[in-house]
């Protein structure tokens, strides 16, 4: 559990410099008051969101952030404990400041603010802003109630309180596995095919030279004249298909591509050169249409030189336009001409893959003519008995390398049958349905017990999905919207304090705090008011803060502790015990 124990803060929004102090965990219930503009949001709202998250609760620039009479130095320090350890967090702008003690060390900085602040949400906070303010913190300006989310939000909303979003970010590092796994088959497949092929060259060859032993010379040679032939003509093929494959190969130009590119450079650069200038004559004619007096002599301008500088600025000002568009035209076709060479030089790259595949098989068949050649020197059957040998001996290693890497496909292919299970369980519908599915029948049960205690009698329950259903008496099924402001502000309270019991129980967003801003002036009608309190004061190791404007909405005799924000010569400031200050 997260303990908040203390906010403190100065030179923020309406606050001077002096430090103003919140304690967070003294009292169960605390109620804020002050009139509209006197700085009681700001004080609670704020403050702790900046100094959480680096950013207000409500819509509010981060520099305007910083009190404009006194316009620098501004700190916000919140303290708190999480797991055994005292956490002080110091932010602040003009000079900026951000900094995180972990009993009282400084925790290292040696990284970007983002990387920063992502530290302490994941390993401290374990919380990020959109959770925070939808479980601490329920603003009547900007609160969105889980009933007003769409689905895809809602279980955004129940992943974070879960804490399954990292079954999120195990998916995006699992997709990565799985593609270079894919990538890694590929080229095993790849490798095989070149492999069997190399290995089915040396079969057919081993066959030939214990045939060829077993002939005599002449026959040898026939033989040997005729595979000859039959390889050259394979050669002949080849260099045929090679000829063409040349044909096809486009030389592009690496100069022309880049006179090109200048080209497109200098156009634009003469269009921007070009609107400047018309832009100068514009207001030239401007002038002219507009004065009729010379503003460094203050003597009239002749009407007929008015009207030439009239006509002529129109007349430049028609011929640019002319230019600017031709230049535009030319800037386009010089944009096309370089996508086609773009093209072009794609397509040579193909095609000199192509070319090389063909002089790899072209090498490899002159490769065997020269072997069948040598064999055919040997003057004794020993020699072509040690040619055999050495040929069956690289068809070994060949095989052997072969069986080796369909070895390592298998595995990659049984691998791939996990990651395809693992992927199963990491969608949606996997795992983290199933520990929804856990959560579901707690969280109805909590939803529509707190319904009771705050007076109205209709069962709420969500399936795994988080469609809801509403039965109103038992029997009629109605809609969210069918229900009064008053009506469904019960049913967000509910659903609200419902999922705080949940995230309590994973421990996930578990913490002191919750903030109610301005909820009771709404259309809680008295009667609901008192319940919820009620409510409230039944919760174990939870701070209540209620923030609402001086009216007679709430009783403040029925919390435990009463602060009174007002401004005094433009500054805001902290009174306590204001009942008996007299203020109405």
């Amino acid at each position: 559990m997260i303990l908040f124990k203390q906010i403190r803060f100065k030179n923020i929004l309406s606050f001077g410099n002096t430090w103003t102090e919140i304690q967070l965990c003294d009292a169960s219930i605390t109620l804020i008051r002050g009139k509209n503009g006197s700085g009681k949001s700001g004080a609670i709202l704020d403050t702790i969101c900046f100094a959480l998250f680096g950013k207000p609760f409500r819509k509010i620039n981060k520099p305007q952030l910083v009190n404009y009479r006194n316009k620098s130095e501004m700190v916000v320090e919140i303290t708190f404990e999480s797991k055994g350890k005292e956490i002080l967090v110091r932010r602040g702008q003009n000079p900026g400041l951000f900094e995180i003690y972990q009993n009282g060390v400084l925790k290292n900085q040696d990284s970007t603010i983002r990387d920063y602040q992502g530290w302490f949400e994941q390993n401290i906070l374990q919380f990020d802003f959109n959770a925070f303010t939808q479980i601490v913190i329920l603003g009547k300006a900007s609160f969105v109630s889980f009933m007003r989310l769409g689905l895809d939000q809602r279980r955004k909303f129940v992943e974070n309180i879960l804490g399954l979003n990292i079954f999120s970010v195990m998916g995006e590092l699992h997709k990565a596995n799985v593609s270079a796994l894919k990538d890694e088959i590929k080229d095993l497949k790849t490798e095989l095919i070149l492999l069997k092929e190399r290995r089915d060259i040396h079969e057919t060859y081993i066959k030939k030279l214990k045939i060829d032993k077993k002939n005599s010379e002449k026959d040898e040679k026939s033989r040997i004249k005729t595979l000859e032939e039959k390889l050259q003509a394979e050669i002949a093929e080849i260099e045929a298909q090679l000829n063409i494959e040349n044909k096809k190969k486009i030389q592009v130009d690496q100069a022309e591509k880049e006179n090109l590119v200048q080209m497109e450079r200098k156009y634009n650069s003469l269009v921007s050169r070009a609107d400047e200038k018309s832009a100068h004559i514009k207001r030239n004619l401007k002038f002219f249409n507009e004065n009729e007096n010379c503003p460094t002599c203050n003597q009239q301008i002749a009407p007929h030189i008015k009207q030439e500088q009239i006509d002529d600025s129109k007349a430049k000002l028609e011929n640019l336009n002319k230019i600017i568009i031709e230049l535009k035209n030319k800037s386009i076709d010089t944009q096309t001409n370089i996508k086609r060479l773009n093209r072009l030089i794609e397509e040579s790259h193909q095609l000199g893959k192509s070319i090389d595949r063909l002089n790899t098989r072209k090498v490899e068949i002159e490769k065997q003519i020269k072997d069948m050649h040598n064999y055919h020197t040997k003057k004794s059957g020993v020699q072509d008995q040690i040619q055999i040998v050495e040929q069956e001996k690289l068809l070994e290693e060949l095989s052997n390398k072969y069986e080796e890497v369909l070895d390592r496909k298998s595995k990659l292919l049984d691998q791939q049958e996990y990651y395809d299970l693992v992927t199963t369980m990491l969608k949606d519908t996997g795992v983290k349905r199933m520990m929804i599915g856990k959560f579901i029948p707690f969280l109805n049960s909590a939803i529509n017990a707190n319904l009771k205690k705050l007076g109205f009698f209709i069962k709420l329950s969500f399936d795994e999905n988080f469609n809801e259903t509403i039965l109103a008496r038992g029997i009629d099924e109605l809609s969210y919207f069918n229900y009064s402001e008053g009506e469904k502000l019960r049913i967000d309270l509910a659903i609200l304090m419902a999922w705080r019991e949940v995230a309590k129980i994973q421990n996930n967003m578990n913490t002191n705090l919750l903030i109610f801003d301005e909820i009771f002036d709404s259309s809680l009608d008295s009667g609901g008011t008192t319940l919820f309190l009620e409510l409230l004061a039944d919760l174990d190791q939870t701070n209540v803060f209620i923030i609402t404007p001086w009216n007679d909405s709430l009783d403040p005799s029925k919390v435990k502790e009463n602060l009174f924000f007002e401004k005094q010569n433009g500054f805001s400031k902290k009174m306590t015990n204001f009942l008996t200050t007299g203020v109405e």
